[in-house]
């Protein structure tokens, strides 16, 4: 399996594609384009690597794996995504970190699968297009 990992150009002003390499450090992918979506990069890297790659994806200074809201809440439901194996942060349809506005408690900055399950996503702010999601 190939690591990969899609982040941010500002130099390129787009999505670029990074490979993991031998000494697990993440390096731009030879002659790969940027892309104006996430998408467009997932789309890219799939293309070009058979071998069902890994995609994390970068978002600021957060590494996660990034969910669309709808996928996030299929895994939920079916249960595969519970409160022990991690969270996630809502992303805007612009990929940037949504702030949840509390400072208080690290998870009331971030977004459990039981506050979808249990509450039905009432701690889900408006707006969120994106789960980037942790695993523990």
């Amino acid at each position: 399996m190939s690591f990969y990992q899609i982040e941010f150009s500002k130099k390129e002003n787009g999505w670029v594609a990074k490979r993991e390499n031998k000494v697990y450090k993440y390096i731009r992918v030879a002659n790969s384009p940027s892309h104006a979506t996430i998408e467009e990069a997932e789309q890219w890297i799939e293309e070009n690597d058979k071998n069902r790659p890994w995609i994390d994806h970068k978002i600021g200074r957060h590494v996660g794996k990034l969910f669309s809201l709808e996928e996030w809440k299929e895994c939920c439901d079916e249960g595969g995504f519970i409160d022990y194996d991690g969270y996630g942060n809502p992303v805007d349809e612009n990929y940037h970190i949504i702030d949840m506005g509390k400072q208080d408690d690290f998870f009331d900055t971030v977004i459990s699968p039981s506050d979808y399950t249990k509450f039905g996503g009432k701690g889900i702010p408006i707006g969120t297009k994106y789960i980037l999601w942790y695993n523990r």
